[in-house]
């Protein structure tokens, strides 16, 4: 119930924000996230060719609009998949932006209200959430018009992919 309060909030802001946009129907929300949740883990056959998970990741970066780019790294801002659409390159895609997002999870697990799971930062042209999936982050890169809710609903279909790379990373 809470999932779906949350999605409702997204796309109410996100449509208040942008006044030519009409709020979106119930029937338009549930086709685009069945469209997401059509992505499962065969899709990109495990953690064991990277050329195929780049690939799952391209995919969704086609299906979702806005979203720009999508970046794994190890605790330490180095990527170990980068994947973003063919015209952007973004400055928020470097390492030292990215190292720096460890440290502010870091800091923020240490306010005493338990570990920190999600970062959101809005800026005038793009937003970048963080998932926290230690020891890997995963960050989406999206415009600032993309529905933050969409892209918060993709870390679940991030899961399976990230559990294959931490169990490569561990091994």
């Amino acid at each position: 119930m809470a999932r779906f309060a949350s999605r409702a909030a997204a796309i109410s802001q996100w449509n208040a924000s942008h006044s030519n946009v009409h709020l979106l129907q119930e029937s338009e929300i549930k086709n685009i996230n069945n469209k997401i949740s059509e992505m499962t883990n065969a899709d990109y056959g495990g953690g064991d060719n990277p050329e195929v998970a780049k690939k799952y990741l391209q995919d969704i970066i086609k299906r979702v609009d806005g979203l720009r780019a999508i970046v794994i790294t190890d605790r330490d801002g180095i990527p170990i998949i980068k994947v973003n659409a063919p015209e952007i390159q973004d400055p928020v895609s470097k390492p030292n932006f990215l190292a720096s997002v460890s440290l502010a999870v870091e800091q923020a697990g240490k306010l005493g209200n338990g570990k920190n799971k999600r970062i959101i930062c809005m800026f005038n042209t793009i937003q970048v959430i963080h998932f926290n999936k230690s020891p890997l982050m995963i960050s989406l890169i999206a415009s600032s018009k993309a529905n933050t809710g969409i892209l918060l609903n993709l870390e679940s279909d991030l899961n399976g992919l990230v559990d294959d790379l931490r169990t490569a990373i561990d091994a």
